[in-house]
């Protein structure tokens, strides 16, 4: 999978910032790009921006379960795993 553009990373960490200030002393975390999502044994995905008020389900290693918001940011050239992949992952766990 090729970076995410300069673009895609200002507008994702914008919206990071905005929820990170927002839950300040609130029982939900917010975490960016990098964090795994562990929806499944055989299914991850790494979201841009996610929300987890559970905090049982936060481990070393990543998120395992469904975080309560998850946030993509789409540009052109990622639309297709965004939309897909990612989108269909998610569906399993519903």
């Amino acid at each position: 999978m090729s970076s995410s553009s300069v673009n895609h990373n200002q507008v994702a960490n914008n919206i990071f910032s905005a929820f990170r200030n927002y839950l300040k002393e609130k029982p939900c975390e917010a975490f960016s790009d990098g964090v795994d999502v562990y929806v499944t044994e055989k299914d991850r995905l790494i979201p841009d921006i996610m929300i987890v008020c559970n905090k049982d389900i936060i481990k070393p290693d990543g998120i395992h379960g469904a975080p309560d918001l998850i946030v993509e940011v789409l540009s052109q050239a990622r639309q297709k795993m965004t939309r897909g992949i990612k989108r269909n992952c998610m569906k399993k766990r519903a």
